[in-house]
């Protein structure tokens, strides 16, 4: 099972060195995050995942057992269709540039409950991180869920390609992929205010920014947000819309199922 929902937030969740991320110094104009491998896997779609990584383009990429990394820097036009094949979580694709020094950056922690690794449970944030997160889940779809797993992703201040043309015009958001082994959620944020892409500046071709997920199946589970449907203008500034749940479903099917928080 995998659920989507984004909601636009004044704060989002802490992130940063001060609460134990680790920062990824890339210089370079696609950056690959490292694998990230869930001790008892993660369910998307109608598969079974066991590795996965991020990249600096706004997605999360859930990786078979041939598969190899790649950046994916450009979304599809038209978004999810169904033959597209690559298991796809699209926090906000489209092509970011963090080639140049100190501009954009990107900060990420595991968090494993798990009993297994450990990982991340001795620093500040895990608690309230994991608390906070079952509450949301809870809340808005299911009763029986308490996170095993979490991976906490955020862009900061990640400017568009070319970024020397753009460094006044970044972009802040943040995912929260979360799983108990049996269903996975992301949560993802955008920084209020701090969406500041500028489509008007770029070829209107280039302009597919993506919000969705496909479980890269043949006719497949997938999703496109509806934002993609609206202007430029409106289609790069999600943070200005109300908080909502945007997809809800079982490993059998998808179906939308909005409402405001």
């Amino acid at each position: 099972m995998a659920d989507l929902s984004f909601y636009s937030e004044i704060r989002l969740f802490p992130y940063g060195l001060e609460v134990g991320d680790q920062q990824s110094w890339i210089n370079a104009d696609d950056y690959t995050s490292p694998i990230f491998s869930p001790p008892f896997g993660i369910p998307f779609g109608n598969s079974m995942f066991y590795r996965l990584y991020f990249t600096d383009n706004g997605v999360i990429i859930f990786m078979r057992n041939w598969d190899q990394r790649f950046a994916f820097p450009n979304p599809p036009r038209q978004g999810f269709t169904t033959y597209y094949y690559t298991p796809t979580i699209s926090v906000f694709w489209d092509d970011a540039d963090v080639s140049l020094h100190n501009e954009g950056s990107i900060y990420y922690q595991e968090y494993d409950f798990t009993g297994k690794t450990h990982r991340g449970q001795s620093n500040s944030d895990a608690r309230v991180l994991r608390q906070k997160v079952n509450q949301q889940v809870q809340k808005n779809f299911t009763n029986d869920f308490a996170a095993t797993w979490i991976l906490k992703i955020t862009w900061d201040g990640v400017p568009a390609v070319p970024a020397i043309s753009n460094l006044d015009n970044t972009n802040t958001f943040q995912a929260i992929l979360a799983t108990d082994g049996i269903n996975t959620f992301c949560l993802i944020q955008f920084m209020e205010g701090m969406m500041l892409w500028r489509p008007e500046s770029r070829d209107p071709n280039a302009n597919n920014a993506l919000i969705g997920y496909h479980s890269g199946l043949y006719n497949g589970l997938h999703y496109n947000d509806a934002i993609i449907h609206e202007s430029d203008s409106t289609r790069y500034r999600p943070d200005k819309f109300p908080g909502r749940i945007v997809a809800q479903g079982t490993n059998k099917e998808m179906g939308e199922n909005l409402s405001l928080w």
